[in-house]
């Protein structure tokens, strides 16, 4: 929901998501057949595919978003202080780094290549209860 656009090449996915690519292709199918993503050819990438996130699926994100944030804050975030927070955003950010699964083979360019989650986001202030 965050990419440009709302959608994001397959490979990139399943990097992001820590999923085969078969094993994400079966649940985007899932989501597909809901009517909640959608699959789009890449045009400089016959073999490229992009997961689209549809109307519906955007509809079902916002009314899902505050309660999973409020349970996530709930049953994790509250219970550590903001030191521990800086502490887990440092020490996942390193395995972040270490599963970096780009692709050097992969053509660069709007369908080809990884692009880079942002460092980590300073863990003093935890996200409001009313950000999603």
């Amino acid at each position: 929901s965050e990419a440009t656009g709302q959608r994001m090449r397959m490979t990139e996915l399943a990097s992001r998501v820590l999923e085969s690519k078969s094993r994400l292709s079966h649940h985007i199918g899932r989501l597909q057949a809901d009517g909640l993503v959608r699959r789009e050819s890449c045009p400089n990438d016959l073999r490229g595919l992009f997961a689209v996130l549809t109307p519906a699926g955007r509809r079902l994100l916002r009314r899902a978003a505050p309660d999973h944030v409020d349970s996530v804050r709930t049953h994790f975030i509250d219970h550590l202080d903001p030191s521990q927070l800086r502490s887990l955003a440092d020490a996942l950010g390193s395995v972040a780094d270490h599963l970096e699964l780009g692709d050097p083979d992969q053509p660069e360019g709007e369908c080809g290549g990884l692009t880079r989650p942002g460092p980590a986001q300073e863990a003093s202030h935890p996200p409001s209860r009313s950000k999603v």
